[in-house]
């Protein structure tokens, strides 16, 4: 159903922008925003019925588009937050190689190898 979903918004989408757009300008903090520079030189040349017919239509699609671009949005956060946390542990994950690592193979001025926690001296 994911598909379906992506097509709808793309034809929608695609409804819109063919049929003239719809309010405009959108407010700055709306989500589609974006789409003003589209919107507004078809917008005011549009009879009134038009533009009711449009905004009509837009107020029935609006939510459903507005939840998609939620959901979208709500999706990139969580890659985000998992590319982060795996980089995070990447990094101890390499440190406590290096530093195990730095540990078995620790030559001190004293000629001694250190293993582990035990010594040994080098003959």
């Amino acid at each position: 159903m994911p598909g379906c979903t992506v097509c709808a918004y793309l034809s929608t989408l695609l409804v819109v922008m063919l049929a003239r757009s719809v309010v405009a300008p959108f407010p700055e903090d709306h989500p589609y925003h974006f789409l003003n520079p589209f919107i507004e030189p078809w917008w005011n040349k549009l009879s009134e019925s038009e533009r009711e017919a449009i905004y009509s239509y837009w107020e029935t699609a609006e939510p459903a588009l507005l939840a998609l671009a939620e959901v979208a949005e709500a999706r990139q956060r969580a890659i985000d937050a998992m590319t982060r946390a795996a980089a995070a542990h990447g990094k101890q994950v390499v440190n406590k190689l290096v530093g195990d690592i730095g540990d078995l193979y620790t030559v001190s001025n004293s000629d001694t190898f250190k293993v582990g926690s035990a010594r040994t001296a080098m003959t």
